[in-house]
């Protein structure tokens, strides 16, 4: 296979361990639902920072014209 795929032997040897040690988390839905709840949680932390940013710069360049 790694000669049909011009890959070499180790390298197709090392993808087949790692995925073999990580084969559970592949199909594992529980993980999925976890990590997007992160995503969104760390998005909607992101929304308020740029919000905050945004007010606190209108207030800089309001001050400035002072």
């Amino acid at each position: 296979m790694a000669s049909t795929h011009e890959i070499a032997p180790n390298q197709l040897r090392n993808w087949k361990n790692e995925f073999l040690a990580n084969a559970p988390n592949v199909f594992d839905n529980k993980k999925d639902k976890v990590l997007q709840e992160k995503v969104n949680d760390q998005e909607r932390e992101n929304d308020s920072l740029y919000k905050k940013v945004g007010q606190l710069t209108t207030q800089v360049d309001w001050l400035k014209k002072i």
